[in-house]
Formats: structure tokens, C-alpha cells, sequence
């Protein structure tokens, strides 16, 4: 039975949402119930946070007893050693590299620019993993760039050493279709990639999130980001409440196995006053 893993993304994405901005102390307790509830990586931090959040996230991360504690990071040295400096104490560190969504599309005006971004991305990941163990990476907008661009810069990514290779919707526009047939590409472009952990991040933007994930799964993603109840920025992120409670009804799904549970995400809900 395949394992489908989850990373919570609440405290660090989540908290775009004009609507939720929670204090230290209800970071603190939505990241240790999202441990306790069995979640795979709490990310909890950016390495764009300010110095006071990035001690505060610091806390969090050695607060983790079972989860991987998370920080996204900008793909230059200065920003690694940030995320270096709040995955400091955690048990299971993570980084989440990132490509900004202006440089990916720019892959596509000169081979100049694409080498540029391809060697960036290489000597990040590099630099990366001399500090951390575990190394995600994540081109942003990758639904809606030129797909040679993308298949460059994930098997560049896996050559440097990343595990994880997460597919980013960031407009939230990507339809069930669009994911299965770009994944189908991914993988017939960049056969390596079947030795890594393959992760999708779906905005909820159309009202599609959970949909794209269900494609997605079918075609291979193996860990789904998202936010307790959908919490996020504009339209929301993947609702992983609702991901949750599909993969126990979905016959497509049986063969997932997963460390949490509806009522253990439901219970995290209502300990951090989320409405239902």
C-alpha cells in the first residue's frame, strides 16, 4: 500500500489570508496539534519573514517530536542560510527551494537566461543539502510555464540532489486535465523523477483543488500540500480536511495509506478556532 504524505502549510502560507493571523502562541499550538494529528511536514516558516517570525518559527521547529519541520526558502545563499538558521534544533529539517514564477517564465526568451536559472537552481539545491538532509523544490507557476523550461529545471533539481519535486498552480487555474496531462509530460520528459517523491500544490482559486489532487495522485504525486479548511490567500489553498475525507470514500484511493485521519484534522479545526 502506497504511502500519500501531507504537508500542512497553515501557519506559512495560510497566514496570506487577510483572515488569519494567528499569534505566536497559536502558531505554537496549531503546529504541535497538526503533530500530534499525524502530519507528515509542518511547514511553519519563510525565509521573507521578518527576524522576529523566523525566531518564533525557530521555536515552533524544535517543538516538533514526529513531523518534519519546514522552511521555504528563495534560491540564493543568503536566503539558505536564514532557513539554516530556523530548521536550527528541529528533528526532521526540511528546506523548500523555490524558483520565482518571473524567472521560470523567463526560461522561455533566451538559452541565456534558461542556463542562468538551470545553474541557479543546481547550486542552491547543492548548497542546500551541505546543511539539510531533506531538500523540496517547487518552480513556481509550473502549470502555466513552457513545459521545456520546466522539465529543465526539475531534472536539474534531481541532479543536485532534491527528493521531493512539488508542481505549483500558484493562479489556482489548472483544471483535472491540465494536471494529468503535464504530470503524464513530467514523467515521460524526466524519467529520474520517478526516484524522487513527486508533490502538488493546488490553489483553490476555481473551486478545483481537490479535483487537481485526485488527478494528481492518479499520475504518480505522492505528497498533496495544503491548509487546514482550505485557509489561504485569494481563493484558498488545497483544503487537506476535505482531501483527507475523499481519499476514505474515493475507490480510486484504497491503495493510499495515511498517517492521519478525518476526525484527528477536524479536531486540529476546532483546537485552533477554525470554522467548519
Amino acid at each position: 500500500m502506497a504511502r500519500l504524505e501531507l504537508l500542512d502549510t497553515t501557519i506559512r502560507d495560510g497566514e496570506l489570508s487577510p483572515a488569519f493571523n494567528p499569534s505566536f502562541e497559536q502558531r505554537m499550538r496549531i503546529a504541535q496539534a497538526l503533530d500530534r494529528a499525524g502530519i507528515d511536514i509542518v511547514e511553519l516558516a519563510s525565509t521573507a519573514d521578518d527576524g522576529q517570525s523566523r525566531s518564533e518559527s525557530r521555536q515552533i521547529a524544535a517543538r516538533l517530536k514526529t513531523a518534519r519541520a519546514c522552511c521555504i526558502s528563495q534560491v540564493s545563499a543568503e536566503h539558505i542560510e536564514i532557513a539554516r538558521g530556523v530548521l536550527d534544533g528541529a528533528k526532521q529539517p526540511r528546506i523548500h527551494l523555490y524558483l520565482d514564477a518571473g524567472r521560470v517564465h523567463g526560461m522561455a526568451k533566451s538559452d541565456a537566461d534558461r542556463i542562468d536559472a538551470v545553474d541557479t537552481v543546481s547550486q542552491a539545491i547543492t548548497m542546500a543539502r551541505n546543511y539539510i538532509p531533506e531538500v523540496q523544490f517547487s518552480p513556481q507557476d509550473a502549470t502555466r510555464c513552457e513545459q521545456d523550461s520546466l522539465f529543465a529545471l526539475i531534472a536539474a533539481a534531481i541532479a543536485a540532489g532534491a527528493q521531493v519535486i512539488n508542481i505549483s498552480d500558484t493562479t489556482g487555474t489548472a483544471t483535472p486535465a491540465l494536471i494529468a496531462n503535464l504530470l503524464n509530460r513530467v514523467r515521460e520528459a524526466v524519467p529520474e523523477i520517478e526516484q524522487t517523491t513527486l508533490s502538488l500544490h493546488a490553489h483553490n482559486h476555481l473551486r478545483r483543488a481537490t479535483d487537481n489532487v485526485f488527478s494528481a495522485i492518479d499520475f504518480g504525486v505522492r505528497q498533496i500540500e495544503g491548509t487546514i479548511n482550505g485557509v489561504g490567500p485569494a481563493g484558498g489553498n488545497t483544503n487537506l480536511n476535505e482531501v483527507v475525507y475523499r481519499i476514505g470514500t474515493d475507490p480510486r484511493a484504497k491503495s493510499l495509506r495515511l498517517k492521519t485521519s478525518l476526525d484527528l484534522l477536524q479536531a486540529v479545526a476546532q483546537e485552533s478556532c477554525f470554522a467548519a
